[in-house]
């Protein structure tokens, strides 16, 4: 039976088993005088001593434990976790074993490496020899470890063995370990799988030697009978002994020097005998006895060196292991020793002055060597013993610096401690004194006035300054003839003080103050400073009198507004106010009003309603009629406001009309304009007829006293063709004063339509179903056509032919037309077509008032209805005029239709239009 691992050529060969996981690392702690009993385990899933059959799968478990016994103790204690299982080997597809390896120890081991050498080795069955299923591998101590395959039947039924083999570094030495697990695999293969039995006798590994032969390894082509035994823990030549031909070695190690500061570096030497190249592990042991491995190389000689760091405090203990190769043993050194110490520190400290004042502020500086970021004590004792503490911290260059204000007279002490850290010794300074000596007072004083002079009532403020700055209790004394009063204030921390002081009687006043002695201050008194008080006498003024309206009807309230100021030092009481209203014959109070109060500076303002008297052309405000107030002055305390009561008086102009409303050129129209008036007016007033406004336009005849007894005025008109507004105008000197003058004019428009020509054929109706010729006549547009024409016949230079000559396509130049000169017959054609734009844009303007006044001004149509039947219209007129400029003044009403997808009633509408309005006239072809 052989357990799979991977494919290694034909189907029938040997497979391995493929390895799973190992897993993680562990934890140590320290024990004193202890020693170590390490174990190897190995199983299989269903247990050592099970059954296997080809096909199964198959999972091999295996951990190196340690045990720690400690001297003193009977028992022995564990010193590890719960083992634990690596996820990955969910992976494995079948169950953990029925009797696993032995529970981990609970507490760590300090004296050898994590993580044991490992290899397994599977023992084939029915002599069919061994094969490594895993060669120096690693797995870490008191953890279970595992791989996982498939039981293959190439060797037959029979008992197969796997065979774990560990080596352990310790600072002693390297422990090597074995166990065993036994189970029968039973190869009888199923019926519906062929049979490939292995051969009896096999060389798998192709190194010329059968397992007939002696091979006692046939997987592994270093394994064979002769062979050379190398130092590698197996029997290479078959011979039943294993490394029997191995040479011992030996290495030694020192360490220089022996006792460091930490940071620093310590220097690890020595030389493996007999000298060789070798991987050499050092096995570092901290104070905390935590272990762990660096792997460095030896030269050809055998000399190998470390430069080493350490990380933490205390003693350290290291040996060195060199491993064995094909002819020597593995080599282990004593343990050497060396110390790592915390690194000294020095402290230096410095004040800025020796001799200072009370309040005043002290610099405390200093640095710590060598220079770190660190907390540093000040300790700063007074005379008296009174000590403080504070701590500051060093910046990155080491020094430190505090700033200090003392509170006492007498001698002063400072020192500076550093508690150290974790790699740095504590350390003091030196102790630095400094004297603290009493500080003569001084007080200045002045005062602030808010005004010129002073005033009863008046504040005024008493400001100071006390020198040293300090905050402390101030004396402020005031005399008068009449009292002596005094005032206790504190001054501020910068020693400014102030004491706002009210006097209650005139006269001359004198003020000082002072500061009592203290334990660091002297006394001192300030100069004595004098003011002048003046008696308070209020001023009433009356200002910006308003009355809203001016101008008003008798019986309309009036507001009246106004205001009392005192203007004067003192305040003015009991004050009486009247408004009176004076006519022509009469005189009378219609407000009376008493205040109570208006103090100095300050105003009331009076708000009061009136209902209009007539008569009244006058207002009087009146303070204080009696001079009952004693006043600084007298003559500010009236006002007088004129009035304008009257009856309301307004004209306005309220229609114009004409007479006929629809007018011809030629015909005499009569503009009638209605007159409404109110009030008390002149009998007599003007009105004025314009023809456009009458700024920019022309009076029509001159203009009309109108007699106010009536309702309306007329003029006759004779207009000219075209729209006119016509603007009526009443007084518009504005003679007379009226309530709204804005509705003196008003304007109305009428449009005067022109007279049509005189007709010299006979003139026939043209009706639905006749075709006729019409001749046409644009009397308005003959000038435009010219300009156009000209403007066009720049570039051109043949000469027309002359009037009635065609023009292609059967257009004739029309009667009465003469183009521009020069005009070739094929620009003639174009230039009418432009013309007859001209003319459809002018027509169209009368077209479009007239559709306007017939149709939606009458209300028979909606904005949209309407604006979509005249653009209808516009259209039909424009390709109408075209029509009669390009064919020569003839159309044909069936076939203008026809070409035109024209309805007939519509084209005889516009045609009437035309000829109403005088722009062709009808014959009979």
């Amino acid at each position: 039976m052989k357990v799979r691992f991977l494919k290694v050529g034909k189907a029938g060969g040997l497979l391995l088993i493929v390895l799973c996981v190992f897993l993680s690392s562990m934890n140590f702690s320290s024990c004193q005088q202890s020693c170590y009993q390490f174990t190897a385990y190995i199983q299989v899933d269903r247990g050592c001593g099970s059954s296997y059959s080809h096909g199964d799968p198959i999972t091999v478990y295996f951990m190196i434990e340690a045990i720690l016994i400690s001297s003193g103790e009977s028992g022995s204690s564990s010193g590890m976790q719960e083992p634990v299982l690596n996820q990955a080997a969910e992976e494995c597809p079948m169950s953990l074993p029925k009797n696993p390896p032995p529970s981990s120890p609970t507490s760590p081991a300090p004296d050898y490496s994590s993580n044991a050498l490992v290899s397994i080795v599977d023992h084939l069955p029915n002599s069919a020899g061994s094969k490594y299923l895993v060669k120096e591998r690693t797995c870490t101590i008191n953890t279970i470890c595992l791989f996982c395959g498939t039981v293959d039947c190439d060797s037959g039924s029979g008992t197969e063995t796997v065979e774990l083999i560990a080596e352990i570094y310790t600072t002693s030495g390297i422990i090597s370990l074995r166990s065993f697990c036994s189970f029968y695999v039973d190869c009888a293969l199923p019926q519906s799988l062929p049979s490939n039995p292995a051969p009896v006798c096999y060389d798998y590994d192709a190194d010329g030697y059968t397992n007939c032969d002696g091979d006692c390894n046939d997987f592994d082509n270093t394994v064979y009978p002769g062979a050379e035994d190398l130092c590698d823990e197996i029997d290479n030549d078959c011979d039943g002994q294993i490394d029997e031909d191995c040479l011992d070695s030996s290495i030694t190690l020192e360490v220089s020097p022996e006792s460091i500061n930490i940071d620093d570096a310590v220097y690890l030497s020595g030389v493996l005998s007999p000298s060789r190249v070798a991987d050499i592990h050092l096995i570092f042991t901290k104070p905390d006895n935590t272990m762990f491995t660096t792997v460095v190389n030896s030269n050809e000689e055998g000399a190998y060196s470390f430069s080493f760091v350490p990380d933490s405090l205390g003693m350290w203990s290291v040996s060195a292991t060199g491993k064995g190769d094909v002819k020597y043993r593995t080599a282990t050194s004593d343990k050497v020793f060396f110390s790592v110490k915390k690194i000294k520190t020095s402290l230096s400290l410095r004040v800025n002055s020796v001799l200072l004042y009370p309040s005043e502020e002290i610099r405390i500086s200093g640095a710590i060597l060598p220079a770190m970021i660190a907390n540093i004590t000040l300790t700063i004792e007074d005379g008296n013993g009174n000590k403080e503490k504070k701590v500051v911290s060093t910046l990155a260059d080491g020094t430190f610096s505090l700033s200090h204000t003392t509170d006492s007279v007498g001698t002063w002490s400072v020192s500076a401690q550093f508690g150290g850290s974790g790699n740095h010794e504590s350390s003091s300074s030196s102790t630095v004194h400094f004297t603290v000596t009493r500080e003569e007072s001084a007080l200045s004083l002045s005062i602030s006035f808010e005004n010129e002079k002073t005033i009863e009532g008046d504040t005024i403020e008493i400001i100071g300054q006390i020198r040293p700055q300090r905050a402390t209790t101030i004396l402020i004394y005031l005399e008068n003839r009449e009292e002596e009063p005094s005032f206790q204030v504190q001054s501020n921390a910068d020693g400014t003080f102030s004491k706002f002081f009210t006097p209650k009687s005139a006269g001359i006043w004198l003020v000082y103050a002072r500061v009592p002695e203290e334990a660091k201050y002297t006394s001192a008194q300030s100069n004595t400073l004098s003011f002048s008080v003046e008696p308070a006498i209020p001023d009433l003024a009356l200002f910006n009198p308003v009355i809203d309206s001016p101008s008003v009807e008798p019986g309309e309230q009036v507001e009246i507004h106004f205001e009392v100021e005192n203007l004067g030092t003192g305040a003015a009481k009991d004050i009486v106010i009247y408004v009176i209203a004076r006519s022509e014959t009469n005189e009378k109070v219609i407000h009376e009003e008493k205040v109570a109060e208006i103090g100095a500076g300050s105003q009331r303002i009076i708000h009061l309603e009136w209902p209009a008297d007539p008569g009244v052309d006058t207002l009087f405000i009146e303070i204080d009629p009696s001079n009952q107030i004693q006043e600084l002055r007298e003559d500010n305390n009236d006002a007088a406001q004129q009035m304008d009561i009257s009856f309301k008086r307004d004209i306005s102009v309220t229609g114009i009309h004409f007479s006929p409303e629809k007018a011809r050129e030629g015909e005499a129209v009569k503009i009638t304009a209605e007159i409404h008036y109110e009030g008390e007016l002149p009998q007599i007033c003007e009105i004025e007829f314009w023809d456009g406004n009458p700024e920019k336009g022309s009076r029509i005849g001159p203009p009309i006293e109108f007699d106010l007894s009536n309702s309306s005025a007329e003029i006759r008109w004779e207009p000219e063709p075209g729209n006119h507004e016509i603007y009526v105008v009443v007084d518009s000197s504005k003679e007379v004063n009226e309530f709204d003058e804005d509705n003196n004019i008003m304007m109305n428009g009428i449009t005067v339509e022109e007279t049509p020509l005189p007709i010299a054929e006979a003139v026939i109706t043209v009706a639905a179903g006749i075709s006729g010729g019409i001749y046409w006549y644009l009397k308005h547009v003959k000038r435009s056509l010219y300009r156009t024409g000209k403007q066009i016949s720049q570039k051109v230079h043949e000469i027309p032919r002359g009037p009635g000559e065609s023009l292609g396509q059967g257009a004739k130049i029309p009667p009465g037309v003469q183009p521009a000169e020069h005009v070739p017959s094929y620009i003639a054609k174009n230039l009418l077509k432009a013309g007859g734009t001209t003319a459809a844009s002018e027509i169209g303007a009368k077209l479009y008032r007239a559709l306007y006044s017939r149709y939606y001004h009458q209300g028979e149509s909606q904005p949209a209805d309407f604006e979509r039947a005249v653009q209808s219209r516009l259209n039909l007129l424009e390709k109408v005029i075209d029509y009669l400029l390009v064919s020569g003044g003839y159309i044909d009403i069936e076939e203008f239709c026809q070409e035109f997808y024209v309805d007939k009633p519509k084209l005889l509408e516009i045609l009437d239009f035309l000829s109403w309005n005088g722009y062709i006239q009808e014959v009979v072809s």
